[in-house]
C-alpha cells in the first residue's frame, strides 16, 4: 500500500484461547527492507561482489528474485540457505567482481552476511514472542505446573456460561488423597514433585481440546467442551483414577502413597450457573473422597 518491499511476521489472535475457533485478528511485525539489508552489510557487498537471493515470500530456491538475477547462480561460487520464520530464501555469491586473493574472506563475508539476516529477523520475532509469553505466563499460567491457574479457568467458565448459544460442556473437579501427608512427611520439595507428576498425568490422558488447570494447592478443574455425557466424563475419570493409581510415586528413595478423588458438572444440563457448576462439581467430588476414606479404613 505504501510502496517498497518490507519483510512482514504475522500472527493470529484469538479470543477464546486455548480452543482458537474464535479468530479475532492479526498481529504483524512490518521490519524494513532497506534498513535491514543496509544493517546487514548487503549492499556494501553488492558494491565488491556478484550477490543474487530468491525465494520471495520464503519460496526457498525455486522462488523469484529479488536480490541480483539467474546469472549469479549459474556462476555461483558458494550457496546458503537462510530460514526465515514461515520458508527460506536461498543466496548465491560469485567473484567475478573481486580480486583472485579475497575468495577465503569472501566466503566468510557471505556466511556472516546470510547469518546476520537470519538472526535481525528472528531477533524481532522472539522479543515478540519472548514479551508475550512472558505476560501470558505470568497472568495465565500455574508457575509450578505450567497448566492455566484458577484466573484463567474463571475466565473461560464464565465465557462459557455466557455464550448465547449454550453449548453443553462439562467441567472435572480433582482432589489428590494424601497430599497433606506427604507435605508434612516429606516437605513441600516432595509437594512439588507430586503436583508436577499429577498435572503430566493429567495432560496425558486427556484430548487437546480439553482444559487443564491448577485452581491452587491439590486442586485441578479440567473443562471438557466437548465432552457433555455423563458416561463420558466418568470414562475421562476413570481414566485418570487408574493412571494415578498404576503411577510409582518416589522421592529420594521414599515410596509416597497418593490417590485423586473427582467430581464433575454438567452444563447446562445440571445447571447453567457457573459458580454452581463448580459447586456440584466439588460437592460430588467430596463425596468420592469420603467414599475413599471408607475404602481405606475397611481395608
Amino acid at each position: 500500500v505504501q510502496g517498497g518491499q518490507a519483510i512482514i511476521a504475522r500472527f493470529p489472535v484469538f479470543d477464546d484461547v486455548p480452543i482458537n475457533s474464535n479468530y479475532w485478528g492479526g498481529v504483524s511485525i512490518v521490519i524494513n527492507v532497506e534498513e535491514l539489508f543496509e544493517d546487514t552489510g548487503l549492499y556494501s557487498l553488492l558494491n565488491k561482489f556478484d550477490v543474487a537471493i530468491r525465494g520471495l515470500d520464503g519460496t526457498g530456491g525455486q522462488g523469484p528474485f529479488f536480490i541480483g538475477n539467474e546469472e549469479v547462480f549459474n556462476e555461483a561460487d558458494i550457496t546458503s540457505v537462510i530460514e526465515i520464520p514461515g520458508g527460506s530464501w536461498v543466496m548465491a555469491g560469485s567473484m567475478m567482481k573481486a580480486p583472485s586473493n579475497t575468495f577465503l574472506n569472501s566466503l566468510i563475508i557471505y556466511r556472516v552476511m546470510g547469518y546476520g539476516l537470519i538472526v535481525l529477523i528472528l531477533l524481532l520475532v522472539m522479543l515478540l514472542y519472548r514479551s508475550y509469553h512472558l505476560a501470558h505466563r505470568a497472568s495465565m499460567l500455574d508457575e509450578l505446573t505450567g497448566l492455566h491457574n484458577r484466573r484463567f479457568a474463571f475466565i473461560l467458565l464464565e465465557k462459557f456460561t455466557q455464550d448465547q448459544k449454550k453449548k453443553p460442556f462439562a467441567v472435572i473437579s480433582i482432589d489428590l488423597n494424601g497430599f497433606k501427608d506427604i507435605n508434612d512427611n516429606f516437605g513441600h520439595q516432595a509437594g512439588d514433585y507430586v503436583l508436577i507428576e499429577v498435572a503430566n498425568i493429567i495432560l496425558d490422558n486427556v484430548r487437546q481440546t480439553d482444559i487443564c488447570c491448577r485452581l491452587g494447592g491439590d486442586e485441578f478443574l479440567i473443562l471438557l467442551p466437548r465432552a457433555y455425557k455423563k458416561n463420558e466424563v466418568e470414562s475421562v475419570i476413570y481414566k485418570l483414577k487408574k493412571a494415578v493409581n498404576e503411577r510409582s510415586f518416589k522421592f529420594e528413595q521414599h515410596n509416597l502413597s497418593l490417590s485423586l478423588s473427582a467430581g464433575y458438572g454438567l452444563f447446562p444440563y445440571d445447571t447453567d450457573d457457573m459458580e454452581e457448576l463448580v459447586h456440584k462439581a466439588d460437592l460430588m467430588m467430596y463425596e468420592d473422597k469420603k467414599e475413599s476414606k471408607i475404602i481405606t479404613k475397611s481395608h
